[in-house]
């Protein structure tokens, strides 16, 4: 939680429900993230959402962060209510709304 100072990406994205998410991304050279941070305001199952989802970005390549799908996710938290599938689809759509903006601005 939290941000990153130097980000190379910044995105935001309001859910359906209202909840805000912004994510931070510090992805270096060779196109691997290393950070992920975010901001929410949001329930309890935004919050978990978006940990999970930006713990699973770590480490990656860009292009691998890209396939992270919202099953993914909901296998990761387990215990998620049905009911807040919602927040995951918004953690991973922010997710990859931050990833394609950073390929839009780094296109060679």
């Amino acid at each position: 939680m939290g941000s990153i100072e130097n980000a190379n990406q910044i995105s935001f994205k309001v859910g359906s429900c209202g909840d805000t998410m912004k994510i931070y991304l510090k992805v270096d050279e060779d196109e691997i993230v290393q950070d992920a941070k975010y901001e929410i305001t949001g329930c309890a199952g935004a919050i978990s959402a978006a940990m999970a989802t930006v713990d699973l970005v770590k480490g990656k390549t860009v292009d691998q962060a890209l396939k992270i799908n919202d099953g993914d996710v909901f296998r990761v938290l387990e215990s998620i209510p049905e009911k807040k599938h919602h927040c995951i689809q918004l953690a991973v759509k922010t997710m990859h709304q931050g990833l394609e903006e950073f390929q839009m601005a780094h296109v060679s």
